[in-house]
């Protein structure tokens, strides 16, 4: 799964800076940035912030980062499953 492509087409489509996406939502100015270029995959609790910020449902995150099997597996990980 390539989240970081989700969240990056996300943000673009709303207009959005990192830095200003990254404060609305309580983070440091560099986890956007993280986690658009891999670094870093945020957890599902910060998926869900960025969602609402950005007023997209995290599905469509989902559907521009991924097919649904790899979101099951993702889902997994982030729920400390194997």
């Amino acid at each position: 799964m390539n989240i970081a492509v989700g969240i990056r087409r996300a943000r673009k489509f709303r207009s959005r800076s990192q830095r200003d996406l990254s404060r609305s939502i309580g983070v440091d100015a560099s986890y956007i940035n993280r986690a658009e270029s891999e670094a870093h995959k945020p957890s599902l609790d910060v998926l869900a912030k960025i969602a609402r910020e950005l007023d997209v449902p995290v599905i469509q995150i989902v559907e521009w980062s991924s097919d649904a099997g790899e979101l099951r597996a993702y889902v997994r990980l982030q729920e400390g499953g194997a």
